[in-house]
């Protein structure tokens, strides 16, 4: 499975891009490097500019922090890490993990 984009909750025209604001739910086996997620299958952007995370639901909402990682498009989820070890502030989760409870908030800037 993949993540799944739900139905905007915001679709606006501004100046010459679109913002939309649309929940996207992560599947029930997180891959290595993060989720692929393609919002010009919303049917109304062809070109992706930016996007922003934030939580939204889920049983794990706020234990999870989700950047993009804007060279693959891909999101990433990652928690943090305050053993004071090497593998830095924040850790991905394991590849495989049941993430379907968690539902992220994405607003994107596109054409």
């Amino acid at each position: 499975m993949a993540a799944t984009i739900g139905t905007p909750l915001v679709s606006e025209v501004i100046g010459s891009v679109r913002l939309l604001v649309v929940p996207v739910t992560f599947d029930s086996s997180y891959p290595t490097n993060g989720e692929s997620v393609d919002f010009t299958t919303t049917g109304t952007l062809s070109t992706v500019l930016a996007v922003s995370v934030a939580p939204y639901t889920g049983g794990g909402i706020g234990a999870y922090y989700v950047p993009t990682n804007h060279t693959t498009g891909k999101l990433v989820a990652v928690y943090g890490d305050n053993d004071g070890g090497a593998n830095g502030e924040f850790v991905e989760v394991t590849s495989t993990d049941n993430l379907s409870a968690e539902t992220v908030l994405c607003t994107v800037i596109g054409r």
